[in-house]
């Protein structure tokens, strides 16, 4: 599911070493969202203002913010910019097709904050009509990710029919 930042061609092509979970959502999330059965996040990036750009409690990661303001042509004051290409901001269709989100997360990301990120997400996707569910681990940071297995499995078991949605 790694893929693209950009709508204009691949952040992975684009920037090979530089590939993050939030690549896959936010393209699933631009894209259309038939044939998708459920979407896992793990300590995603929901706002790209909180990481790359550290614009919040997150530490961020100047080199990642800079290639980000250039892939979609943005100043680094443009903040109404960066929260419209945030995949935050992209999740009408995916409520609409009532999608369902496993959205796991550390209450205490230090890289990724869980207050400016998974949170507000789910949220929003809840305000949205769209199904999710949470799995906070107490006390736990960015790394390292993951959940249990099984979590996982039994959340696609739920969600993906038999004709593969």
């Amino acid at each position: 599911m790694l893929s693209s930042w950009t709508p204009a061609g691949s952040y992975r092509e684009r920037y090979p070493s530089r590939t993050r979970e939030i690549d896959g959502v936010t393209v699933r999330v631009a894209a259309p969202p038939e044939g998708v059965g459920g979407i896992y996040l793990d300590n995603a990036v929901c706002d790209l203002r909180s990481w790359p750009g550290g614009l919040g409690r997150g530490k961020g990661a100047p080199a990642e913010w800079r290639q980000l303001l250039d892939i979609y042509g943005l100043d680094a004051t443009d903040l109404d910019g960066v929260a419209a290409v945030s995949p935050i901001s992209k999740l009408a269709p995916l409520a609409a097709a009532r999608i369902p989100l496993l959205v796991a997360y550390g209450d205490a990301d230090h890289a990724v904050p869980a207050d400016e990120n998974s949170e507000p997400l789910l949220a929003k996707y809840t305000e949205l009509g769209g199904p999710s569910e949470a799995v906070v681990r107490p006390g736990a940071d960015h790394h390292p990710h993951g959940i249990a297995p099984a979590l996982v499995q039994a959340f696609f078991e739920k969600t993906i029919t038999p004709d593969g949605r």
